[in-house]
């Protein structure tokens, strides 16, 4: 398991686990150019859970990141 998919399933422990790890907190994944931000801020929508975006921010994601269409969490 990548970081973006431990975001995508607002997996904390394992998000902390991967970060402790040295995982790069904005590495893009699949052609539609997803990362770990985008995919906890879509968790979010599912389960309210604020932690996964927390860690992820407090470690330094970059928040204007964007995927191949050119969207952002913004």
């Amino acid at each position: 398991m990548d970081l973006c998919e431990a975001s995508k399933e607002a997996n904390s422990e394992t998000m902390n686990f991967l970060l402790s790890c040295g995982e790069e907190i904005n590495k893009k994944k699949t052609i539609f150019g997803t990362f770990p931000l985008l995919e906890a801020v879509k968790a979010f929508e599912k389960n309210k859970n604020l932690e996964p975006l927390q860690m992820l921010i407090t470690s330094g994601a970059e928040l204007n990141e964007q995927d191949t269409n050119g969207w952002t969490i913004l």
